[in-house]
């Protein structure tokens, strides 16, 4: 059994809940991350993911108006202990429609855990995780890059694009041209 403080990854990026959703599409732009923390005094409150970007763009919203705050306040965190198995964390992964898992021990943010993670940790878990990608796609603009395994090679990259209703990685996309 494979527990997640043994595949975490512990480079947790965080801001403020007074911190607005510009800086965190700064933050997750500048550092390629597709969600950051959110911490108050050393305590971990909620977590601000791409999508909930996406859906205040969508709704005309000026992010420099929209505090980290107002948008974790609509959600109850969502979260696991370090001393969870990692079947633990693909399961609510699945079923909070997540791609990263916060891991928080005494109210602490210590590490996150993503599909990578998983993937390299646990293959057996893939099948779970295709599932995951697959409810996903449906609310995942067009033009959009997911991390997850290639339906034409089989393999896990960070740069699949749906293409004509399959999720192709780089290669596999360049084969059709």
């Amino acid at each position: 059994m494979v527990y997640i403080e043994e595949v975490m990854n512990k480079n947790v990026i965080s801001m403020s809940p007074n911190d607005n959703l510009l800086k965190a599409a700064r933050i997750m732009s500048g550092s390629k991350i597709s969600s950051v923390a959110v911490t108050d005094k050393g305590k971990f409150k909620g977590m601000i993911y791409y999508r909930d970007i996406i859906d205040e763009v969508a709704k005309n919203r000026n992010l420099e108006e929209i505090s980290a705050k107002e948008i974790i306040s609509k959600r109850k965190p969502i979260f696991l202990s370090s001393d969870s198995t990692i079947m633990d964390c693909a399961k609510k992964m699945v079923e909070h429609k997540v791609s990263i898992m916060p891991i928080v021990d005494n109210q602490k943010i210590v590490g996150v855990v993503g599909d990578k993670e998983i993937l390299t940790s646990a293959p057996e878990l893939i099948e779970i995780l295709s599932e995951k990608l697959k409810d996903r796609a449906q609310y995942t603009p067009e033009e959009e890059i997911i991390s997850g395994i290639c339906d034409s090679c089989g393999q896990y990259s960070d740069t699949l694009k749906e293409v004509n209703n399959e999720w192709l990685c780089e290669e596999c996309r360049s084969e059709l041209l």
